[in-house]
């Protein structure tokens, strides 16, 4: 088995959420208990409730394109301890940013932190502690951890988030030209085809690429221009950048379907036609599957 092959998968699957992602979403783990020397609810109370908030202040200067939510960690999941479990290893792979309190060496926080590292790229890591670093678990003396105080933890945090979601902008446009360059001459003929149905279709419409491979031209013409047609259509699903609409019985005597871009195959389109304002994403474009 190809172990790494299918965590590849899952990564790429979680970049593309995070990358068509409306707002950045961000995991926390931490000490749960609240002791003498360190005041859990507090922390948890200046993660959630501020952070966020200063860094979309910060974000804002930096001009980034979107905004952070409230910082969540697991305990807010409601569920048995095998969900709870589950979501830990999801919401890792798919927040946009990992925040890991490391103080006191708390198992379940350097264990998380564990699986961040080898999830996540560590630009996307913010790692913090109220000790010293040679208080840390051996295991991540070897990254950067910042330390902190409860009248510094907000700033902090916020200031690394905003580095973060900067590297993280830096790396999803290295994403879209890796993929624009990566598609043959047909699929990208079908993206500009459907690109262009939508900046010049007719009101209320919803255009898509459907099995009338000579709608999108000449090179998709004939039994060959066919078989081209199908080949590009299987490589941008397999690529996330389409997606089939199959309706049943939508049509008298029949089924309906067409395929659309996903947000993904979106950004490419805008990313590859970039001088061409009318190749943008309408706002009622057909993204993904709905329920009928």
């Amino acid at each position: 088995m190809n172990v790494e092959l299918i965590y590849r998968l899952h990564r790429d699957e979680a970049f593309a959420k995070q990358f068509t992602a409306p707002k950045y979403t961000t995991f926390v783990a931490m000490p749960f208990a609240k002791t003498a020397e360190y005041d859990a609810d507090e922390i948890y109370r200046l993660l959630k409730e501020q952070v966020h908030v200063r860094a979309n202040q910060l974000g804002k200067e930096a001009g980034l394109a979107k905004t952070f939510t409230p910082l969540q960690r697991v305990s807010e999941n409601d569920g048995t301890a095998t969900i709870v479990t589950d979501s830990i290893a999801t919401r890792i792979l798919e927040d946009h940013f990992f925040v890991g309190d490391l103080t006191g060496n708390n198992p379940g926080a350097v264990l998380e932190t564990g699986a961040a590292l080898a999830l996540k790229p560590n630009h996307r890591l913010v790692l913090l502690t109220q000790g010293g670093h040679r208080d840390l678990h051996f295991d991540v003396k070897v990254t950067f951890v910042n330390g902190y105080t409860a009248a510094t933890l907000v700033e902090d945090v916020a200031k690394g988030l905003v580095g973060a979601a900067t590297a993280f902008e830096a790396e999803t446009k290295l994403f879209i030209t890796e993929v624009s360059a990566s598609l043959t001459s047909d699929a990208i003929l079908l993206l500009n085809r459907y690109g262009v149905l939508w900046a010049n279709r007719a009101p209320h419409t919803a255009p898509s690429l459907h099995e009338d491979p000579a709608s999108c031209g000449e090179r998709f013409a004939g039994a060959d221009g066919k078989l081209r047609f199908q080949q590009a259509i299987r490589e941008l699903l397999h690529k996330r950048l389409l997606w089939t609409d199959y309706e049943a019985n939508a049509v008298p005597g029949g089924d309906a379907y067409g395929a659309h871009a996903t947000k993904l195959g979106w950004r490419v389109i805008e990313n590859i036609w970039h001088n061409n304002a009318k190749m943008k994403e309408p706002e009622d474009s057909r993204t993904g599957p709905t329920p009928r």
